[in-house]
């Protein structure tokens, strides 16, 4: 999201139902089930919903998100946001990830009293049986606030039989054309105060999510600026990534340290996993890249700095830091033979790349046999255990894995010695002529076949 674009949701606050056929009453007991009391002590429960490993997330409606655990309630609330509970207001919905086991994310619905009274789906993060500290990520904001001029998007999550159809009102009417699952606006002067919502349907029926008020903010949005990274830094694993901000506004002038907030995102292919949770409170800070783990170069960072004025409007800006990427060579001596790569098995020759700096495993098979003829691994060209780990190298490298032909196992053609491709690198080496091979002519680099018993 850039600085002068604000993205505002508008959630599809009721029940699922609405879009499906009504079940049967619940009030009789069918034969064959139990009644248990599961846990006691819950204060206006509202919803609740089971995490992966059999915990139980239970809303209160005072704001309270409760944990059950092993049958019994424990006593940390594992959340607690600041809610309007009044009437139906208050913390109203829960839910669990589908990937909870690997991004431990959480979700919840309440109504908020800041910066006016309004709905909201945020997300948190968790760390055993609580939420961790400044976790919270605003997804769905059942009002908006913009400034003239600027693109304000709402955003509707309904769930239900396929397919759904959308189509977006404005204080009670139609918008044409708006039939996605969000709507963008230019905001002017005229549209504040206005309404809008969505009605999703589907063969089944249909629902009205509720209204979200547009609010005009006066003043003028703060203008974030990330001065480092530079737009074109490359890290390595292992490495350090250092981050400073400056932003500026029309009204407060210079903002201080209190009114930035920086997050740190862990891209891999089309999903994400999170970094570093949001911080407050400093323009600069640093980060450790790790060096081990996921070992895909298709993964990047993403800084995020998102900054507040005195009134409450906010303004995001990111700058992406990808990796130092190596191309680098497994090879065995014969040609053909199996090694291995992150204890996977891997024909030679192989190339791959990597990141710089990331830990990766290399090994071997001791023991195989190609075209007839048993090999046994003798060593690496640089002295190795025969599995051992390697820090990337910020050059192109080979990595060699000498065999020796077992005597008596049958003809083979033999090679010496084996050549460095194009350039040698540091983990490139001819091996020295030892007694399983002859010596090659004067001033030749490559071998003579021969074929026979040694």
């Amino acid at each position: 999201m850039s600085a002068h674009t604000r993205q505002v949701a508008c959630g599809l606050a009721l029940a699922l139902s609405a879009l499906l056929p009504a079940p049967g009453s619940a009030a009789t007991l069918r034969s064959g089930f139990t009644e248990t009391t599961v846990a006691s002590g819950l204060a206006s429960p509202t919803a609740m919903a089971f995490a992966p490993d059999g915990r139980l997330f239970v809303c209160q409606q005072g704001g309270q998100l409760r944990v059950i655990k092993d049958g019994a309630l424990l006593p940390a609330p594992f959340l607690t946001v600041t809610v309007n509970a009044a009437g139906e207001r208050g913390l109203l919905g829960v839910a669990v990830d589908p990937n909870f086991e690997i991004n431990q994310y959480v979700y919840v619905y309440y109504t908020a009293t800041a910066p006016n009274l309004h709905n909201r789906v945020s997300r948190f993060t968790a760390s055993g049986d609580l939420a961790v500290p400044g976790s919270e990520q605003v997804l769905l904001a059942l009002s908006a606030t913009g400034a003239a001029g600027q693109a304000v998007t709402f955003g509707v999550l309904a769930s239900g039989a396929q397919p759904l159809s959308y189509q977006w009102q404005r204080d009670g009417l139609d918008i044409a054309g708006a039939t996605s699952s969000t709507y963008t606006l230019t905001a002017s002067a005229a549209d504040t105060g206005a309404q809008f919502r969505c009605r999703v349907f589907n063969a089944s029926g249909e629902a009205l999510s509720d209204p979200a008020t547009l609010t005009l903010a006066i003043g003028r949005l703060p203008l974030p600026r990330i001065l480092a990274p530079s737009v074109n830094a490359r890290y390595v694993a292992g490495g350090v990534v250092a981050y400073s901000g400056f932003a500026t506004d029309a009204e407060d002038g210079v903002l201080p340290p209190a009114r930035f907030t920086w997050e740190v995102v862990f891209h891999h292919d089309a999903h994400t996993h999170p970094f570093r949770a949001p911080r407050t409170g400093d323009r600069r800070g640093s980060f450790v890249i790790p060096d081990e783990g996921e070992t895909s170069t298709s993964v990047w960072y993403r800084i995020r700095l998102t900054v507040t004025d005195s009134d409450g409007q906010q303004s995001t800006t990111f700058r992406d830091v990808r990796p130092r990427i190596v191309q680098l060579t497994l090879v065995s001596n014969p040609l053909g033979l199996v090694l291995t790569l992150d204890g996977e098995p891997v024909a030679t020759p192989y190339a791959f790349q990597s990141v710089v700096g990331m830990r990766r495993s290399i090994g071997v098979v001791s023991v195989q046999t190609l075209n007839g003829s048993t090999y046994e691994f003798r060593r690496w060209s640089v002295p190795r255990t025969p599995t051992h780990s390697i820090a990337t190298p910020v050059r192109p490298t080979r990595f060699i894995a000498i065999f020796r032909r077992v005597r008596g196992a049958g003809p083979t053609i033999r090679r010496w010695p084996l050549p460095c491709v194009d350039t040698p690198a540091p983990d490139c080496a001819d091996p020295a002529p030892g007694e399983d091979a002859p010596e090659p002519p004067p001033g030749s680099r490559f071998a003579i076949p021969r074929q026979g018993r040694s």
